[in-house]
């Protein structure tokens, strides 16, 4: 690729009217240069402005009043003249421009001293697409009549463009920024473009309203991002973004869709009474990037009291750090949310965290993904897994029941069930040891409910434990003998079945020892209680009604 060779910033005339009475030192702002500068454009650009200066007047821009431009054009424009001959010796004025009909074009120049525009009037916008910035661009309050361009520009300061407005957008495509950008309290009529933008510092677009679509694609953020407050009238797309800590759309308002898919958050990602009017994608992969990992959120995620009116997924969305060694994820939180049409958590994965989900509204057609892979693991008996156990066991337990009151209502029993089980292990969390037990026993013997194989093995265990027992005290040695043992067991478990009075008989059964006697009542009762849990798991396997 051909190097993009830069001019000079002062052998373009409009940089030399932007400072016609001096450049900016580095490092402090000369107020009263800034002022004289700022007047004498806003003089000069005020020509042939029409409407579009009684909007600048209307947005706080100071203007000469309409009429007495006149004035001074004729001094400003010859001592504009003189100031570009003395910063370009030997250089003429280009015979070809002209300030009424060509627009702002900065482009592709190399700007030495910071450029402060707070206050400007660019009524056909200022395009300053491949240039580079050795310092900043202020444009704080500035008025774009037109588009503001910097499309493969490179700032080595602050961009700022706090309170400005924009009559015709903003386009920062592939802009390499070296510290912060600030859009906060600005205005765009238009598109808001940050395609592939790259920003060391970090991105502040608090109460910044656009009317028109954010197009934010592939863009990468090293430090905070703000859009708290922003509101946006058309589609919004973070597509495939990076932010590398905290990510803050509290109260922000879309009025189209919201496209997430594939967007990395690696700190806090916040959607706090947030409201999407159209559909939220928030899928773990874009249709773009197949290659790419499943896309996460870090160690906080807040989705709390956010509105949200169309479909929304989150497919394949990993809400946790991905790496083992990470920390967890210590905040996971849809609370007091409200979906309006279906939303979607198929194969998204939870691996820290149970949703808190207290008051959330969800829709009748929630779906999940109800594998032990995609959440945080629990341990049933001996099968020991990662437990969230910094997660508060009452909230936990309360998000695992209103998933399950979902899956219910779907008539899915399996996924009822997978989330039956996690509510039955965060209750067993709660209270003292004695209100715990019943939950314990409850998982170690038939897994929730769902297991066939613990009371089945429960049931060979109980046949076998006292037939050393039996076979001793029913007479000597011999097949008899322990094949009367083996039966005495059987029918003991089987009891409701009425093998033991059939072959043992009430008188046979009081004649033997008490401690055998003792032995077959327990079984018996044990029997009685892995039978329902076998029958349970059984109902639950092949979903019996």
């Amino acid at each position: 690729m051909d190097e993009v060779v830069r001019t000079p910033a002062n052998e373009n005339p409009w940089y030399v009217l932007m400072t016609l009475h001096g450049e900016q030192e580095i490092g402090a702002l000369n107020s009263e240069r800034h002022r004289d500068n700022r007047e004498a454009w806003n003089t000069i650009l005020q020509r042939g402005s029409g409407p579009m200066s009684d909007k600048a007047r209307e947005s706080g821009i100071t203007l000469p009043p309409s009429g007495d431009w006149h004035k001074e054009h004729r001094s400003i424009e010859a001592l504009w003249l003189a100031e570009y001959q003395s910063r370009n010796a030997g250089v003429e004025w280009p015979t070809e421009f002209s300030y009424e009909t060509w627009p702002c074009d900065l482009s592709r120049l190399h700007f030495v001293r910071p450029v402060h525009l707070h206050g400007f009037f660019l009524p056909k916008g200022a395009i300053f697409d491949g240039s580079n910035f050795s310092e900043g661009l202020m444009a704080n309050t500035a008025f774009f009549g037109g588009r503001l361009s910097l499309i493969d520009a490179t700032l080595k300061d602050d961009l700022k463009c706090e309170v400005a407005h924009f009559e015709d957008g903003v386009n920062l495509t592939k802009a390499v920024l070296s510290k912060d950008a600030s859009f906060s309290e600005a205005t765009v009529i238009g598109d808001f473009i940050t395609d592939q933008l790259e920003v060391a510092g970090g991105l502040k677009c608090k109460m910044m309203t656009i009317d028109g679509t954010i197009n934010a694609v592939e863009m990468t953020v090293e430090r905070d991002t703000s859009f708290e407050d922003a509101s946006c009238s058309g589609a919004a797309s973070f597509r495939d973004s990076t932010f590398k800590r905290k990510a803050g759309f509290e109260k922000a308002k879309f009025g189209g869709d919201l496209d997430f898919d594939g967007t990395i958050v690696d700190g806090r990602l916040s959607f706090h009474e947030a409201t999407i009017d159209g559909r939220a994608s928030f899928k773990g992969r874009s249709g773009f990037q197949k290659e790419r990992e499943t896309a996460h959120f870090g160690t906080k995620a807040l989705f709390s009291a956010a509105h949200f009116k169309g479909r929304v997924d989150f497919y394949l969305r990993r809400f946790g750090p991905p790496e083992a060694n990470a920390p967890r994820a210590t905040v996971l939180t849809f609370a007091n949310a409200m979906f309006e049409q279906p939303v979607s958590f198929e194969a998204a994965i939870f691996p820290d965290l149970m949703p808190v989900l207290s008051n959330t509204t969800l829709p009748a057609s929630t779906r999940v993904t109800a594998r032990d892979t995609h959440w945080p693991l629990i341990h049933i008996g001996w099968r020991q897994g990662r437990i969230a156990h910094e997660q508060n066991a009452e909230i936990a337990k309360e998000s695992a029941a209103a998933l399950r009151h979902a899956m219910n209502r779907q008539s899915l029993p399996e996924e009822e069930h997978f989330f039956f089980a996690r509510e039955m292990h965060h209750a067993a969390r709660i209270g003292g040891q004695l209100q715990r037990l019943p939950y314990r026993l409850f998982g170690w013997i038939s897994g929730y409910g769902g297991s066939i194989e613990r009371p089945a093995f429960g049931l060979l265990w109980l046949f076998i434990a006292p037939l050393g027992v039996y076979f001793a005290s029913l007479g000597p040695a011999g097949g008899a003998a322990f094949g009367k043992a083996a039966g005495l067991s059987f029918a003991s478990i089987f009891k409701f079945l009425g093998f033991q009075r059939t072959y043992f008989g009430a008188v046979g059964i009081q004649e033997m020892h008490w401690i055998v006697q003792l032995l077959t009542a327990t079984q018996t009762v044990l029997a009685f209680i892995l039978l329902f849990f076998l029958g349970l798991g059984l109902r639950t396997r092949f979903r019996l009604r």
